[in-house]
């Protein structure tokens, strides 16, 4: 098998590498590279690693796993996001209270002041601007690039009259400023989780939420969720609500002819046709979140974080960080990803990207 030249490079400047044997090889082709994020456990019950063994940003090649230093560091736990802008240059990060874009090749940096965010989960790029999943102030943020706020879009209109907030323990999370549909100020708590907005094929924007009406009761001694079960999307330009009873779902992706979204809490992929109809599953191995595609959609890359400690059962054992590989509706390849205790985002770039960012990785 002949040698990879981005990990020699990687190599050659100092990196970590995990080279894995051909039990562990992911279908990457040799003209892309996977960029896993990663965190440290938010709840201090679920940790078992020291903050300075988290490598939180990590590129994956068929045959191994690199990383290097300056993102690792960025964060009390780590990222959540990484978002590799449509320049090839520029990405920008979230550590969930903070938005940074970075200059990958002159490794410039500017905070974007953009106040009233909070648990930032993910990041996504459309066109000149950023929508940003403000998770704790139950809204969805459309930035441009310059980092101005260009509209709040605010969940409070399809919250239920019995909705309850999350008693969680994520930086910022509890007891900041939201806004109403009217654009005031309130004290939003959470209501809903919505952890990723996109573009759909009909051009409008959506969210993918944990629950579809802000309905959310869970044991607040433990931080355990026990109402799960009314997971789905909203459209957040008619202000619609698709509860397509998902637990716990992140991550949905256009693919032809409709959608698919990862739902979590029962280790699977839903398909749908183009208007959120259920069209089949595919199987995961684990908790996902996180869901990159190949330029020609041939493959699929999810991310599977390990079952925190306080949702084990009695002689249960956790499965461990991995990125998941799916072809044809089936799982094909798994590898394990170290220096993490959960996943947060998975973005399949051209390797040139790969590489300018290994090389802004020093320090």
């Amino acid at each position: 098998m002949k040698p990879d030249p981005f990990v020699e490079l990687a190599g050659s400047l100092g990196a970590f590498v995990e080279s894995g044997s051909a039990a562990t090889r992911l279908p990457i082709d040799d003209d892309e590279a996977v960029v896993v994020v990663g965190s440290q456990a938010f709840n201090e019950a679920d940790r078992s690693l020291d903050r300075l063994q988290i490598r939180s940003l990590q590129i994956l090649r068929s045959g191994a796993t690199v990383s290097r230093g300056r993102f690792d560091r960025l964060g009390a736990r780590g990222l959540r996001d990484f978002l590799p802008l449509h320049d090839g240059v520029h990405a920008l990060t979230t550590t969930a209270n903070d938005l940074v874009l970075h200059n990958l090749a002159t490794n410039e940096q500017a905070t974007w002041a953009v106040h009233d965010l909070a648990d930032i989960h993910t990041l996504t790029a459309v066109g000149d601007r950023v929508l940003v999943a403000s998770t704790a102030t139950d809204e969805v943020v459309e930035i441009g690039l310059d980092g101005v706020v260009r509209e709040r879009i605010p969940l409070v209109s399809l919250r239920h009259q019995k909705a309850q907030p999350i008693a969680h323990d994520r930086m910022f999370g509890v007891g900041v400023a939201g806004r109403d549909d009217q654009g005031d100020t309130m004290h939003a708590q959470d209501h809903f989780h919505a952890n990723e907005a996109f573009i759909g094929h009909d051009g409008h924007r959506y969210a993918v939420v944990h629950h579809t009406s802000g309905f959310r009761p869970i044991l607040h001694a433990t931080n355990r969720l026990v109402g799960h079960g009314s997971g789905g999307v909203v459209d957040l330009t008619d202000m619609r609500a698709y509860d397509m009873e998902l637990v716990a779902p992140h991550s949905a992706r256009r693919i032809e002819g409709g959608y698919a979204v990862v739902d979590s809490g029962r280790q699977r992929l839903v398909l749908t046709d183009s208007a959120w109809t259920p069209t089949g599953t595919v199987d995961l191995p684990g908790w996902g979140r996180g869901f990159g595609i190949s330029p020609d959609a041939s493959l699929w890359f999810v991310g599977i974080s390990a079952t925190r400690r306080r949702y084990l059962r009695p002689k249960q054992t956790s499965v461990p960080n991995a990125v998941a590989a799916v072809r044809s509706g089936r799982t094909v390849a798994t590898r394990t990803i170290t220096g993490v205790e959960q996943i947060w985002s998975v973005h399949v770039v051209p390797v040139a990207f790969a590489v300018l960012l290994l090389q802004s990785m020093a320090g």
